[in-house]
């Protein structure tokens, strides 16, 4: 080369190529973790549903395990506690499909494994403290 601003000008493109091609993926995984941080609130969101649905569940059949103690469940009383108690079971199951439901679409969005079991673990720690 004859021309030593053109080779100057073409050693400082290529070193300066590298810090731009980072700053890229930088960018790229800065909105990539935003939109994993998304997802963990989906994920934590549909786990707290289904801990929600279990625990009146637990409740409707406590209930009507009291009654059935007791000798009290005839009636209008054992009938609504008795559709209460399926319709928790259905919330129940409903909520499930709703979490694996959520479960697989963040998967196939490309949410790391990791990322979801720490959706899992924030929305069970508060309820593990209580007992």
């Amino acid at each position: 080369m004859n021309h030593p601003a053109i080779a100057a000008f073409l050693v400082s493109l290529s070193l300066s190529l590298p810090s731009y091609a980072a700053a890229g993926v930088r960018a790229a995984d800065a909105s990539a973790a935003a939109g994993h941080d998304a997802w963990v609130e989906r994920i934590a969101s549909a786990q707290e549903a289904v801990d929600r649905a279990n625990q009146r569940y637990e409740n409707a059949v406590r209930t009507y395990g009291q009654l059935r103690h007791r000798r009290r469940a005839r009636g209008e009383r054992k009938a609504a506690i008795l559709v209460e108690q399926e319709a928790a079971r259905a919330g129940v199951a409903e909520a499930a499909r709703s979490l694996d439901q959520t479960l697989e679409e963040a998967r196939r969005a490309g949410v790391p494994p990791g990322r979801v079991r720490e959706a899992l673990a924030r929305s069970r720690a508060p309820a593990e403290q209580a007992h």
